[in-house]
């Protein structure tokens, strides 16, 4: 098996946490790298825990320090990052939205992942080692929603910054691929969060509501066990956009 580092961003709760547990139990020569703000208990020696804040450049600027520094000191085979932190925002007609607000959740959403993806791509280039890289989208990247202003704007630009980014890597025939996934609706801080409001907040809290009532969100661990599963797959091309209700 090729020596694989992994990568997860927002690896303190939801998918990120089941992401780190299903690498640490399956991929068994596998080295994870969490990246949060807030400590992940994790007991593995293959993992490695990194406090940061990418919520600003010099957040992301330090994080892509530091895999550089590992990936050359560790002569990886491989690299897999998983851009899966990511916030809401305020829940308010976009023409009610703070301009601090709007900008947070750009920057976290798009903006740092973006940063993540091409600076991880060109150190792998530079080392001549294959890179696979996930972005975590959502359905809101392709329809609007109430509320939602700055997330669905956020995840429609990452969606095309993946297409983009998969085309420059076909031009430039670079050991990589990058690819889009949508993992629907999982139980998560954010559909409690959702839940929690009223339909003067947000027109479809009502459906949310009954996805929950009727056992029909997904468990982070399931959505986790697909994506370490579809890693390496060749179903899964570059540049593509997946919905995990299509398989």
């Amino acid at each position: 098996m090729n020596k694989r580092l992994v990568i997860i961003t927002g690896s303190n709760r939801g998918l990120g946490k089941a992401l780190v547990d299903v690498f640490v139990r399956e991929g068994t020569e596998d080295i994870i790298v969490g990246i949060s703000r807030t400590y992940v208990e994790q007991s593995s020696p293959r993992y490695v825990d990194v406090g940061a804040d990418l919520s600003s450049i010099e957040g992301c600027e330090s994080v892509l320090l530091m895999l550089g520094q590992l990936i050359e000191r560790d002569a990886f085979e491989q690299v897999i990052l998983f851009n899966n932190a990511g916030r809401l925002g305020e829940v308010v007609p976009s023409f009610q939205a703070s301009p601090y607000d709007i900008a947070q959740t750009i920057f976290v959403n798009q903006t740092a992942p973006m940063i993540l993806q091409n600076g991880l791509l060109s150190i792998g280039s530079s080392q001549n080692v294959a890179v696979e890289i996930v972005n975590l989208l959502s359905g809101a990247a392709l329809k609007a929603y109430d509320g939602w202003g700055a997330y669905c704007a956020s995840k429609a630009g990452l969606l095309m910054a993946t297409q983009v980014l998969g085309t420059e890597i076909n031009l430039h025939q670079l050991p990589a691929k990058v690819w889009g996934f949508a993992p629907g609706v999982v139980d998560t801080e954010m559909q409690t969060t959702l839940r929690t409001l009223d339909s003067s907040q947000f027109s479809q809290v009502e459906r949310f509501q009954c996805l929950f009532a009727e056992g029909q969100l997904r468990s982070p661990a399931s959505v986790a066990t697909f994506l370490y599963q579809a890693v390496g797959n060749p179903q899964f091309e570059n540049g593509g956009f997946y919905d995990i209700r299509s398989f």
